[in-house]
């Protein structure tokens, strides 16, 4: 189109510019798509080393609040009684600024950590920071000695008899890295690691995030998922933009029963 351009414009003498130009507010806004496509790129990559999510049922959770009403039990009966409980859903929310006139690969590192450490906030959320979640609401038991060989997998076997006789199966351990390590100690002069005793009895997740363990049902474990958690480009100031991840989240531990707690 321009090379015509050129040649008609020597036909008759004159040599205006070409008129069709990109406008900056079209090439801005270009640049700021191809942008929010690359952040977005790199935080999913960031939010898939969140553990905790994937051993509880993900429900989608309309309402802003939890209500738990409570429950007796009169031996052939279960009534929902009339006093009950609120719960707030969490909003997590991470906000990070990178230099829009630089390269994509030259902000993946702000961009990717900050994705970590929305994920870290979901682990803790589900974790520990919330009424509901599995250390608040579960019961908590007094470990024995750790520091014998075989104890902590003893404790976890028998975590897993307790839990399972009031109903639950699908078992699932949250352990300490150190903790963890332990495990691959010999037990009982047997030559065998602590760690194969558990291996075909229940899923293992090892998390920074808590001192001790946790023994828990995963179909006694509820994730109530209000907003799931997305990339907003809030604006530009100067030479940055400003980003949100953010969602709505809530654990939800059933049942106590469904729940052991040992540090």
């Amino acid at each position: 189109m321009v090379k015509g351009w050129n040649e008609a414009s020597k036909l008759i003498g004159s040599n205006p510019s070409f008129p069709i130009t990109l406008s900056s507010t079209l090439e801005e806004k270009a640049q700021k798509e191809n942008q929010d496509m690359n952040a977005e790129y790199f935080i999913a990559k960031a939010l898939e080393e969140r553990k905790i999510r994937n051993y509880g049922t993900i429900l989608k959770y309309g309402d802003e609040s939890i209500s738990i009403y409570d429950l007796e039990d009169t031996g052939n009966k279960l009534i929902q009684k009339d006093n009950s409980s609120l719960y707030k859903i969490e909003h997590l929310n991470v906000e990070f600024e990178i230099r829009s006139d630089l390269s994509i690969t030259r902000t993946m590192d702000i961009i990717y950590k900050a994705g970590l450490k929305y994920s870290k906030l979901e682990d803790l959320l589900l974790l520990s920071n919330h009424p509901l979640s599995l250390s608040e609401r579960g019961i908590k038991e007094k470990p024995s000695d750790w520091e014998i060989p075989g104890n902590i997998a003893f404790d976890i076997i028998k975590s897993m008899e307790t839990i399972e006789s009031s109903g639950y199966s699908d078992i699932a351990v949250v352990i300490s890295p150190s903790l963890y390590a332990k495990l691959f100690r010999v037990y009982d002069k047997t030559g065998s690691y602590e760690i194969e005793l558990l291996r075909h009895c229940c899923e293992m997740i090892v998390s920074p995030y808590l001192s001790g363990l946790i023994v828990f049902s995963k179909k006694g474990f509820y994730i109530l998922e209000n907003s799931p958690a997305s990339v907003e480009f809030l604006g530009k100031e100067g030479v940055y933009s400003d980003y949100l991840i953010s969602g709505k989240i809530s654990p939800y531990l059933i049942d106590s029963n469904a729940a052991m707690i040992l540090k």
